[in-house]
């Protein structure tokens, strides 16, 4: 069954609006090469996946296991996978969740979906899907479901482009219902095949019909894996590199302080620090991809957390030669709320040493034990925030 997640009888009767989730992950594609099934008229130099299906279903996992740390609670989840042999092999559990990803289960998915996120302005909805992807021209994306190839219809039967979804979730004239605040995730490359020039028309199966002249109030960001001409990338049998930096992002590594109607101090992540968590993410790990923030922009909130995040933390002791000589101690500054404290080992091994702390003001304190006149104690108050920390203890006169 698609839904593999349904407390909508529980949140009406408690008169409370909802998250409707539709997540899609398609690493086997039969018709494409290496697939079972016949062979597609045309593959446009695609191949099987391996780790499209992980992706998804790790971020299935983790929304079901977080539910209450959204601005409003997890209502519903939809769930289309087509796993590679080789992660079912891996995870057995991907073969018997959802349905499979073909172009018939998508578009009845995708109904179900907006007919939920229509019930009420206050719903939130997130849309996921990893897999194959190309563009027809700038701006543009189309995925390829795992029917795609079946010699059926034109040459881009059995897909979908982002903008009949996108702009067919908007809200209808006459219709004030819809869900204003969405998110969109769109785990695929942007890559322009070049067999696309021979062709007059390129034309993907409409998901919905956009309205015309209908006033779009969305807080509807798109974050797409790749910019367009470029293409995303995968750790093998783990899981896209950036379904695994939403992950991290969500886990509290795109979280930023703010007061609440109160006047109390929270951790929130929204549209714009999961933007810059995902710039920072590019320089570090993704191996040159770059991530697109595109569509409706308004910075929503789009989870809240119960305490502060884990942040993970990395420091040095400078000059190496000191290593021997110094103690370093990592408490929380005074008012601070968090509780986590750190106490490296003399020597610092290995070095530079690496761990994690909540986020809030510390102490860091480094003595010289045995005393050495080239080297002097050392404090300082910093603030340990997400993503990470690097710190320099300089302990030279």
């Amino acid at each position: 069954m698609i839904l593999v997640f349904d407390e909508r009888d529980k949140l009406k009767a408690e008169g409370k609006t909802g998250l409707h989730a539709l997540i899609v992950g398609v690493s086997a594609y039969p018709h494409l090469p290496g697939g079972s099934g016949a062979p597609a008229p045309d593959s446009y130099n695609m191949s099987q996946l391996f780790s499209m299906a992980l992706s998804a279903h790790k971020l299935y996992r983790w929304i079901s296991d977080h539910k209450d740390g959204w601005p409003v609670p997890l209502a519903t989840v939809r769930l289309l996978l087509s796993p590679s042999q080789e992660e079912l092999t891996q995870l057995p559990e991907l073969g018997n969740l959802g349905v499979s990803a073909t172009r018939e289960n998508f578009l009845a998915g995708a109904r179900d979906w907006r007919n939920d996120a229509g019930t009420d302005q206050g719903n939130f909805t997130l849309f996921y899907f990893a897999g194959h992807g190309v563009q027809r021209s700038n701006n543009d994306s189309v995925l390829f479901l795992s029917d795609f190839g079946d010699g059926l219809g034109g040459a881009l039967s059995n897909t979908v482009d982002t903008y009949s979804i996108f702009y067919g979730m908007a809200p209808p004239p006459r219709n004030d219902t819809m869900a204003r605040t969405q998110f969109y995730f769109v785990d695929a490359c942007r890559n322009f095949p070049h067999a696309f020039a021979n062709f007059e028309d390129l034309v993907t199966t409409q998901v919905f019909t956009p309205y015309k002249g209908a006033e779009d109030s969305r807080t509807a960001p798109i974050y797409y894996a790749a910019i367009p001409g470029a293409e995303a990338r995968a750790i093998p049998r783990v899981q896209s590199l950036f379904s695994l930096a939403l992950l991290q992002a969500l886990d509290g590594g795109a979280a930023i302080s703010e007061q609440d109607e109160n006047g109390d101090e929270r951790w929130v992540i929204t549209v714009s620090s999961l933007g810059k968590f995902y710039k920072n993410f590019r320089s570090r790990q993704s191996g040159g991809q770059s991530i697109s923030l595109e569509g409706y922009q308004g910075d929503a909130i789009i989870r809240v957390l119960h305490d502060p995040p884990v942040v993970p933390v990395e420091i040095r002791v400078d000059p190496l030669e000191a290593l021997n000589n110094t103690v370093v101690e990592v408490v929380s500054a005074p008012g601070g709320r968090q509780r986590s404290e750190l106490l490296l080992p003399k020597p610092v091994d290995p070095h530079p040493y690496t761990g994690q702390l909540s986020a809030g003001y510390y102490n860091i304190r480094a003595r010289i034990d045995p005393a050495d006149g080239r080297f002097t104690a050392f404090e300082d108050t910093r603030e340990v925030r997400p993503p990470y920390l690097k710190y320099r203890v300089r302990v030279v006169r």
